[in-house]
């Protein structure tokens, strides 16, 4: 089972899985937005789906707008999540970032 708990004065989380740290996501609330600063995923998690059910238990938060900081254009698997997920990609000079509103 996926489990997200809070921790570090309410600007990450970490991950679970069986009882297992398998990654972390750390954010920041900015004018009333969940701003995603990185999601990561162990190496030995990944490709299993799990930031996918991340972002779908993030989008549960009582937010209306969620925002990405930069994501590298070379980071397709980052941008194919978001996309996946409902989120518009904008281009900002040499890097993306995602924005979702509800």
């Amino acid at each position: 089972m996926l489990e997200i708990i809070l921790y570090k004065n309410n600007k990450g989380y970490k991950i679970y899985l069986n009882k297992v740290i398998i990654g972390k996501v750390l954010f920041e609330i900015k004018k009333g937005c969940f701003c995603i600063n990185f999601i990561q995923i162990n190496a030995k998690y990944r490709n299993k789906g799990h930031a996918n059910s991340v972002i779908k238990q993030l989008l549960k938060l009582p937010y209306k707008c969620f925002i990405t900081t930069n994501i590298a254009k070379s980071n397709i698997a980052s941008i194919n999540l978001f996309k996946k997920n409902g989120f518009n990609i904008i281009e900002n000079n040499r890097q993306y970032y995602a924005k979702k509103t509800l």
